[in-house]
């Protein structure tokens, strides 16, 4: 028959070696959790099942304070918990957070958008028996995954399973946040889809390659293409202008406002030099405003530059003059 005395001191042992085994740093927090959770459990069991008189728990909690942040109060009611539920017949306390997270997450997938100044996103994916893999999704615009209880209703509502509270030592807000950090760093891979916003600034990159660039905004309005002051292989360009019509229909297609591609294109260093974060100007093109976005020229180079662009009035004309000219007899010699 198991010594329930001996059975405690090796408990403590184990719990010791692998808390100094932990280290130091931001990962030993999940370690010393995981470790005080174990002894605490099997602390338990020996008092509920085993009959350990319950006089030495306090000096067995008060030597792993000596290893470990938690406090001696922490580990003696964890410890309590355990018994009390190994007493009733059960296997300790149900399983608390921490090592229903421990035991049931099979990955996480931290989600980082290409737009800027955006949130990450964290994909959670659980298996249980029984159900199979569920999933939830924590981050800024989700749950906290820094809020232990907000973790424990997701869980719930995804697959009916209402966990225990995490262990004593880790239910202060500041412990929490050491140890679910760390796991968070060790069960995750990144991705990166693209996020609308950079598929739209993308697109408007792909406009201005395919488009005809002019000197003038007369040319850029008549000619359905784009301005550029400079030309862009010989010269010095410094703006790109791009008609607000061609604009506000690439944001529609990639269901964002305008407002909100303008921030991405100043995050992204692509406004024109002297304009601060500021894309949007006008201009008076026979008696009519005109709106477009002024860009750097970074962000693409058009397709051609014709700097000698008629307007539709100077074709006309043009034609008309050699129509003429076709028409008229030559003077005699």
């Amino acid at each position: 028959m198991e010594n329930p005395k001996e059975a405690a001191a090796a408990a403590l042992e184990t719990a010791v070696s692998e808390i100094e085994a932990a280290g130091d740093g931001v990962s030993s927090y999940a370690a010393e959790a995981n470790a005080i959770d174990s002894f605490a459990r099997r602390i338990g069991e020996l008092v509920g099942v085993h009959g350990l008189d319950e006089h030495p728990v306090s000096p067995l909690a008060g030597s792993l304070t000596d290893h470990t942040l938690s406090t001696k109060t922490d580990i003696k009611g964890a410890i309590e918990e355990h018994a009390e539920g190994f007493a009733k017949g059960g296997d300790g306390v149900d399983d608390p957070l921490n090592a229903y997270l421990e035991n049931h997450v099979v990955g996480i997938e931290a989600v980082r958008s290409t737009d800027a100044k955006s949130s990450t996103l964290y994909r959670w994916c659980f298996e249980h028996a029984g159900v199979g893999e569920f999933f939830i999704e924590t981050g800024d615009e989700a749950i906290s995954h820094y809020d232990p209880f907000a973790l424990r209703v997701a869980i719930f509502d995804a697959v009916g399973v209402w966990t225990a509270e995490p262990i004593k030592s880790l239910r202060d807000s500041t412990a929490w946040g050491n140890w679910i950090a760390p796991f968070i760093s060790e069960h995750s891979r990144e991705v990166e889809p693209k996020g609308p916003r950079t598929v739209a600034v993308e697109a408007i990159a792909n406009h201005i390659g395919r488009a005809t660039a002019f000197p003038t905004v007369e040319a850029m309005v008549d000619r359905h293409g784009v301005r550029i002051d400079d030309d862009p292989e010989d010269g010095d360009p410094t703006e790109i202008w791009v008609p607000y019509s061609d604009i506000a229909q690439i944001a529609e297609d990639h269901g964002i406002k305008p407002r909100a591609l303008q921030v991405e294109v100043a995050a992204r260093d692509l406004t024109a030099e002297g304009r601060g974060n500021s894309v949007s100007a006008n201009s008076t093109v026979r008696n009519e405003e005109v709106t477009y976005w002024v860009f750097d020229p970074s962000i693409a180079t058009p397709q051609s530059y014709d700097p000698n662009a008629e307007t539709p009035t100077e074709r006309i004309d043009r034609l008309m003059i050699e129509s003429i000219s076709k028409t008229c007899p030559s003077p005699p010699r």
